[in-house]
């Protein structure tokens, strides 16, 4: 269970450490336990001196104290500071309590930097739903799962090692078959394997995970154990299908406007040459019926072509309206 562990926090902080924000990682009592490349380049630090240092160590406590206090006191919210560095680095820092997923700590301290003036990022508070376990690779039964997956899915994790291929219970039926491969080909081949899914939440919610997979192999080099880390990305595939609703309704936007466009181009040019066709007929003349008619017509498709102007302006600027 210690090897487990320690997997977890190794694997915990890995993925931490791989977001595009510079990413300090505190224990409660304020001691570094991580700290990112991008997070090093922005406080001038050289990855040789990054161990043993406390948050006074590299940051200035005083200002950063009471959005840590905010964030203690709303955990569910980020809470962000802008400072200029000795450095002369200009950054906004973000405050935000965690759970560790592993269990062994109760709540890790996390500090998201960007240069400030930039645009807000979520990787921060994204990085909230981690579950770390481990199965076997022969039965696919699980043999550890951590405390977090009670708050990501509903059940205990007691539950997860109690019942076999439990996580088939969980799955979509029409995911399954991808999940398995998924999980054949990560103990066939070794290596780091991802892998984004839905899984059903007790309450019967979906949750979008995306799960990391690696290979835990025994003395003859066969697999034995599968080890991961599930995080939830529900928001982010949730903000993804709501770009792609977006994007397609300023495609049907523009090409109503478009066609809408042209459409009544073409119909000036028809009407102007229906009314002068019409000036230079007699009143008695038996085509004057037909091009009053072409005219009525016209009119009739330059008020649909004026629709489809507005309604391409309405879906450019409100999709959903």
């Amino acid at each position: 269970m210690l090897a487990v562990t320690e997997l977890e926090h190794h694997y915990y902080q890995e993925i931490l450490l791989d977001l595009s924000v510079g990413v300090i990682v505190l224990s409660p009592d304020l001691r570094v336990l991580s700290i990112s490349p991008i997070a090093c380049d922005l406080l001038g630090l050289s990855q040789e001196k990054k161990h043993g240092l406390r948050l006074n160590d590299i940051l200035p406590y005083d200002s950063l104290k009471a959005r840590i206090l905010e964030a203690s006191a709303y955990p569910e919210l980020r809470h962000e500071v802008d400072l200029q560095l000795p450095n002369g680095n200009q950054v906004r820092i973000s405050a935000q309590w965690m759970d560790d997923p592993t269990g062994v700590n109760q709540k890790n301290i996390l500090l998201a930097l960007q240069p400030a003036g930039g645009p807000p990022r979520a990787d921060l508070a994204d990085t909230s739903g981690f579950v770390a376990w481990e199965m076997s690779a022969a039965t696919f039964r699980y043999t550890h799962v951590s405390p977090a997956v009670v708050e990501l899915l509903g059940y205990p994790a007691e539950s997860w090692l109690s019942t076999h291929e439990i996580w088939m219970e969980h799955i979509p039926e029409e995911d399954r078959d991808s999940y398995i491969n998924f999980l054949l080909t990560a103990a066939e081949t070794g290596g780091r394997h991802l892998h984004e899914y839905r899984a059903v939440a007790k309450d019967g919610r979906f949750v979008w995970l995306l799960e990391e997979i690696r290979v835990k192999r025994g003395p003859r080099g066969r697999a034995e154990y599968l080890t991961g880390i599930a995080i939830d990305v529900t928001r982010q595939r949730q903000e993804q299908e709501r770009r792609i609703v977006e994007e397609r309704a300023a495609a049907v936007s523009e090409l109503a406007s478009r066609i809408g466009h042209d459409l009544n181009n073409q119909l000036m040019i028809l009407t102007e040459y229906g009314e002068g066709v019409l000036a230079k007929l007699p009143p008695e003349h038996p085509a004057r019926h037909e091009v009053q008619q072409m005219l009525r017509s016209a009119d009739r498709l330059a008020m649909l072509s004026r629709e489809l102007e507005t309604l391409g302006g309405k879906t450019l600027s409100d999709p959903m309206a």
